[in-house]
């Protein structure tokens, strides 16, 4: 792939956006600890065996909020992944894809700055049968979560990462400001269709180098204070080949959604900017307009 220059810097990505103030940062953390005790609480009501997958913090106040489903398992195993978060791994920094939405949510959808954060409905890591198994039932126990985590972001605009998503959060009455493909591999050949459609607009030889891509992916693994081994080791597995096809074709397709949506055009703009509804949100927070 060939296309920008740019250089990431891991300044402009941890001071501008993590905030310093301690009763901030002590919220969070009681939130942290409401996820741990909800993820505890699912393995005991519905018979499941998951673990608690913290998200990486790229922004304290953003201006959106990433959405996907629930944290995915891997191919290691539950007890791999506890032993794997107990030396401080951490959700979406762990494939090509994941660090394919990143890129274009800072280059595209924030202009070149780390003004995103990126979370899941549910928190505990589980393998899809269990996941798939009783989920609607979990996502609503974990409504007001997720509305007190959007609250203590500020109540950034959602997008939702999947149509899965997007559905779910309907239910539970958060709608998203806009969707876009999740970048799974059962996506790809919608992917790679949407992309026959958009090529026209843009031309064929723009995008990042796959170099730009481990730069970010080394930059937000430094940022999260992963171990020289953990970051070269995950660093080796995840960039060992070039990208194929349907990624490069995803890296495009999320390219030309956020930057329609940063230009405030989409054709799937849930909430118009000039329309936009309060959002009601638990556990006795000021309602806010998003």
């Amino acid at each position: 792939m060939t296309g920008y220059k740019t250089r990431i810097s891991t300044r402009s990505m941890v001071e501008p956006t993590l905030t310093t103030d301690p009763k901030i940062k002590n919220r969070f953390r009681e939130l942290e600890k409401c996820f741990r005790e909800r993820v505890d609480k699912d393995n005991e009501e519905f018979g499941i065996d998951s673990a608690y997958l913290l998200n990486p913090e790229i922004c304290s106040e953003p201006d959106f909020c990433l959405v996907c489903l629930e944290p995915s398992l891997g191919h290691g195993g539950i007890e791999n992944m506890r032993k794997e978060v107990e030396k401080g791994f951490r959700n979406f920094l762990s494939s090509e894809q994941d660090f394919t939405l990143h890129y274009c949510a800072y280059k595209y959808l924030c202009n070149g700055q780390f003004r995103y954060q990126i979370t899941d409905i549910a928190k505990g890591a589980t393998d899809t049968k269990q996941a798939t198994a009783n989920r609607a039932a979990r996502f609503l126990r974990w409504q007001p979560l997720l509305e007190r985590e959007l609250a203590e972001l500020g109540n950034p605009e959602t997008i939702a990462i999947g149509k899965t998503t997007e559905r779910d959060l309907e239910r539970l009455l958060l709608k998203a400001r806009f969707c876009t493909f999740h970048y799974s591999w059962s996506n790809s050949r919608w992917i790679k269709k949407r992309y026959s459609e958009i090529r026209g607009s843009i031309p064929e030889d723009l995008g990042v180098t796959e170099d730009q891509l481990r730069q970010l992916a080394d930059d937000l693994m430094k940022s999260v204070r992963y171990s020289d081994e953990m970051r070269n080791r995950h660093l080796n597995r995840i960039f060992r080949k070039s990208l194929p096809a349907w990624k490069r074709a995803l890296l495009v397709v999320y390219r030309s959604d956020f930057s329609a949506l940063a230009k405030g055009r989409h054709f799937r703009q849930l909430l118009p900017p000039e329309k936009k509804e309060p959002r009601k949100i638990l556990h006795g927070s000021k309602v806010k307009v998003t």
